[in-house]
């Protein structure tokens, strides 16, 4: 058969230095959320796992940019080519301004999902988030202020005409509106018996808007929301983004569920008719108008669709298939093929740089697929189908499995003998390179899911621990002792004796006996590992659920996570070299890495020193390759690590690098701190632990109180010595009390036995006018007092 060759290459910007990076599909395939044009040129969308593009050609080329974070972001906003805001989960607020060449990371006050931004002028920008709280900024998105919205409803969509006037819209049909920038809002209704959601809102002026929401509902407005009137949409479709280009143009998406068929819905005079299209598996999240009838549009899968017809037909700007992919080969470092679902089947002559589609004979899912030389490679799937290519893909045939069981795996170990395997215990066998086929018994009905061999020494995995061994080539097979139930998933080999098995609920096993026993290794993730790919015998590679990256470089002692920059479930993994990686899985995804998957940033050095109650932090780094910064994690005898502070790296430098951090009032005890060094697409790693031991005052001592000046609360800090630093004495009591200038007494604040340590406590002067008062500590025949200052 003719092949037909579809080369899908696309130019991106990548950053080759990350772990792991997109190739297909391009420039990425995550979900994008939203997408916002500050003229008919550029543009910028965000997405899933922290994912940012930005476009300077009106939607045909969009660059990935460095956004430091992997939280989902719901929305963008841009006042000008270079100042912009993006938002998302857990509070997350990015802000550039630069146009997105750097992103940087700003505190928002509450960690509830931010679902919408907008800028209103250079100064001011407004936020709003599923807790009902309402986050404002006046510096440009530097610092947030939040503002109680008045209702307990998440809040979904928002637009402002102008720096004045803006609306809300959210759940159980809530419409709020200011006029006065967002500094107050007031509640509106539809009526109060009506609890269907709003999703979003545009106005195009300060009178006339568009809201939609749940089963299709459509109100316009022309005196900025006093009233609304109801319009027939033409669909009951949930609508979720709405879109002005003048007074008489409008456009309106519907929620891609549940086949992804988005509903775009038009009006061409000002709302008063609706036109309703289907955009059958497009998917789409958010739409825009550039100008005219030109449209843009993102969505699932990484989905962007640009239109010149006012979305009467669209043009993908995503390149490369999204078939589901099941399986990777390789036949020596620059050749391999993957093959998937409907059938598909990629080839690249590059070490996985650039991918062709070659055409397949078949339309059935492929499993799983080997090379048998390097011009030979066979490939199995649904109902029995197995097919072959004997000149390196260029024509197929159809090989007759004498089955129509499903093959899930298919392994040769010479030029003529191989195995595939399936649902129901299905074990074939050819030894004339896969003209005729021969079921061998398995002596079990469950699923087998992988084969693998070494020479003649076979293995197979397979549901409920089912692990099957042959030592003649697959003539006959006999069963393993796994010690487990969970369905085993994928068996690999480095030798006749080093092999793991992955599985369900994150299970890797390990044998170094050839199979005799097998013990489990903690995995540190409990998602499912569909595949497993060895480097060398202390190196390995799984892959999984969620987007899930494992890598071990001791022999499986320790597994550690690395960042694959999707949440998109990971079918199969392949080390070409020592350096170079590929996998594949859902979605049509193919991740690749230069560099091993590390995180280029060396740290040489981690050290600690102790003055007082503070521990100083000290480390240095050899070298950084897109350096975001370090967070500072601290935890004590629990092992459960908190984050509690952040030191901004040098991006990328060949030269020495000195960091410091200090952990303030630190009371006495062993502490344990670490680095999670963030690189700037947000892959992160762990330095080494280090333990610091802070011992017991050594006398007594009142601190000085702060913030001083305070309102209304500050804090107050004192020590108290061990028995053996004091003579021997008992502290029976400790007192610390506060007292006005004439020596009357306003508070107790401590008035109990202590044992010896450091001590915080705070003084809420609420209630007491401003002045100077007096703060004491007793202990026995010690005493010491200080002046605090009140300032209303």
């Amino acid at each position: 058969m003719k092949s037909i060759f579809f080369l899908f290459l696309f130019i991106i910007n990548v950053s080759i230095t990350a772990q792991w990076y997109w190739q297909n599909p391009l420039p990425q395939g995550n979900t994008l959320k939203s997408v916002h044009f500050v003229n008919s040129s550029v543009g910028w969308s965000v997405g899933n796992n922290g994912m940012i593009l930005k476009t300077i050609d009106g939607g045909i080329i969009w660059n990935k940019q460095i956004s430091g974070i992997q939280n989902t972001l719901s929305d963008v906003s841009f006042c000008n080519e270079n100042l912009g805001i993006a938002v998302g989960n857990q509070g997350k607020i990015l802000l550039t301004s630069d146009g997105g060449e750097n992103w940087n990371l700003k505190l928002s006050g509450i960690n509830a999902n931010i679902n919408s931004v907008s800028f209103l002028n250079k100064d001011i920008a407004v936020a709003i988030s599923d807790s009902s709280k309402i986050l404002r900024t006046t510096d440009g998105g530097n610092t947030w202020v939040i503002t109680q919205s008045g209702v307990n409803h998440w809040l979904f969509g928002m637009s402002f005409s102008d720096s004045l006037h803006g609306t809300i819209v959210g759940a159980t049909a809530t419409i709020l509106r200011t006029t006065d920038g967002g500094l107050n809002w007031n509640i509106q209704h539809i009526n109060s018996s009506w609890q269907y959601y709003l999703y979003d809102v545009s106005f195009i002026d300060s009178n006339n808007g568009i809201i939609a929401g749940d089963a299709g509902k459509i109100y316009l407005t022309h005196n900025g929301g006093e009233t609304l009137s109801e319009y027939n949409s033409g669909t009951s479709a949930k609508l979720i983004n709405v879109d002005y280009l003048d007074s008489l143009n409008a456009v309106i998406i519907s929620r891609p569920m549940p086949s992804y068929d988005t509903k775009i819905v038009r009006t061409t005079n000002g709302g008063i008719n609706w036109d309703v299209t289907s955009t059958n598996s497009y998917g789409f999240n958010s739409i825009s108008y550039l100008n005219g009838n030109d449209l843009i549009a993102v969505g699932v899968s990484g989905n962007i669709f640009v239109s010149s017809n006012g979305g009467s037909t669209w043009i993908s700007r995503v390149f490369g298939p999204k078939n589901l992919l099941n399986d990777i080969a390789f036949a020596n470092n620059q050749m391999g093929i993957i093959v998937g679902g409907s059938g598909i089947i990629l080839k690249t002559l590059d070490g996985g740089s650039t991918w062709n589609i070659l055409s397949s004979p078949t339309s059935q899912s492929l499993s799983g697929g080997t090379f048998i030389d390097l011009n030979t490679f066979a490939a199995a799937g649904r109902i029995g189908t197995i097919i072959k290519t004997t000149d390196q893909g260029v024509s197929w045939s159809i090989l007759n499995s004498g089955t129509t069981t499903h093959l899930l795996d298919i392994c040769f170990y010479n030029n003529t003998n191989g195995v595939a395997v399936g649902e129901a215990g299905i074990v074939l066998r050819t030894t004339d390179g896969g003209t005729n086929w021969t079921a061998i018994e398995s002596g079990t009905l469950n699923d087998l899911f992988s084969v693998f061999f070494i020479d003649t020494i076979g293995y197979i995995a397979g549901n409920y621990g089912t692990i099957l061994k042959s030592t003649n080539g697959g003539e006959s097979w006999f069963s393993l002792e796994s010690n487990t139930t969970i369905p085993l998933l994928k068996v690999s080999f480095f030798d006749v004796n080093l092999g793991y098995i992955t599985g369900n609920s994150g299970i890797i096993l390990k044998t170094l006996d050839g199979g005799e026993t097998w013990f489990r290794q903690s995995s540190g993730t409990d998602l499912r590992l569909y595949s497993i790919s060895l480097v060398d015998s202390f190196t390995a590679f799984a892959v999984g659920a969620n987007g899930t990256i494992k890598k071990t470089t001791n022999g499986g002692i320790t597994w550690d996570s690395q960042l694959s920059g999707t949440s998109y479930t990971l079918l199969d993994v392949i080390s070409i070299n020592d350096y170079t990686g590929i996998i594949v899985g859902d979605n049509g995804t193919i991740l690749k890495t230069d560099n091993g998957g590390n995180l280029p940033v060396e740290i040489i050095s981690f050290t600690s020193n102790i003055s007082g109650s503070r521990i100083y932090l000290n480390w240095t780094t050899a070298t950084e390759i897109n350096n975001f910064g370090f967070e500072v994690q601290r935890a004590k005898f629990n092992k459960n690590w908190s984050t509690f502070g952040f030191v901004k790296g040098s991006g990328s430098t060949a030269e020495r690098k000195y960091y410091s951090y200090s952990d303030e009032n630190v009371v006495p005890g062993k502490y344990q701190y670490r680095l999670k060094q963030i690189d700037f697409d947000g892959s992160f790693e762990y330095s080494n632990e280090i333990e610091v031991e802070i011992g017991l005052p050594d006398e007594f001592a009142l601190y000085q109180n702060y913030p001083n000046p305070f309102n209304p609360t500050t804090k107050i800090k004192y020590s108290i010595p061990s028995v053996e630093m004091h003579g021997g004495a008992s502290v029976q009591n400790i007192s610390l009390k506060v007292y006005d200038v004439l020596g009357n007494e306003i508070a107790t604040l401590v008035n109990e036995e202590k044992a010896p340590g450091e001590y915080e406590v705070e003084f809420d002067g609420s209630k007491l006018g401003s002045g100077v008062y007096i703060y004491k500590l007793t202990a026995g025949s010690f005493s010491a007092a200080k002046k605090l200052v009140l300032i209303k």
